[in-house]
C-alpha cells in the first residue's frame, strides 16, 4: 500500500480549498425574461449583488437610465433589445469591473445641451463592453 506524502496531501488540500474559494466568489445568475420571474433589467439589477450575472433573454425591454453601480455582468442571449424610448441615456455605469455583452441598445435620448449616450461610463474602472449593438442614439458610448 502506498501512502501519499504529506506534501502531496497538503497540495491537494490547498488546491481543493482554492477551487472552493473561487467558486464561492462567483455570484449568482439571475435570469431576466419577459415571461420569467424577473421581467425587467431594472428589477434584475436591484436584486443583484456585486459579482452576480444577469442573463437577459431575447425580447424588447423598454427601459432607460439603467444605473449599474456595482460589479455586475450583463449577458444578452440572441441580442435582446433595450429600447430607451428616445428619452434619456439607456445605461449609466458607475460600478467598477462591470461587463456588458450581447445587447442591442436602441433609441437613446437626444439633447442639445447634454451629452446623452446609449451607454455612459462615469468614473467606472475596468468596464468591458463587448459584442453590443447601438442603434439610433446620438452618442454610442460616452
Amino acid at each position: 500500500m502506498v501512502c501519499p506524502t504529506p506534501y502531496k496531501t497538503l497540495t491537494a488540500l490547498f488546491a481543493s480549498h482554492l477551487l472552493f474559494a473561487s467558486l464561492s466568489l462567483q455570484g449568482e445568475t439571475i435570469l431576466v425574461s419577459p415571461q420569467g420571474k424577473v421581467k425587467t433589467i431594472r428589477e434584475g439589477i436591484a436584486r443583484a449583488i456585486a459579482g452576480d450575472t444577469l442573463l437577459i433573454t431575447a425580447g424588447v425591454y423598454r427601459e432607460s437610465t439603467l444605473l449599474i453601480d456595482k460589479q455586475l455582468t450583463l449577458v444578452g442571449q440572441d441580442h435582446p433589445v433595450i429600447d430607451g424610448g428616445k428619452q434619456n441615456e439607456i445605461m449609466v455605469i458607475t460600478g467598477h469591473g462591470v461587463r456588458v455583452s450581447g445587447l442591442t441598445l436602441r433609441n437613446g435620448g437626444y439633447s442639445s445641451y447634454q451629452d446623452i449616450a446609449a451607454i455612459r461610463l462615469l468614473n467606472a474602472l475596468n468596464a468591458e463592453l463587448t459584442g453590443n449593438r447601438i442603434e439610433n442614439s446620438f452618442f454610442g458610448i460616452y
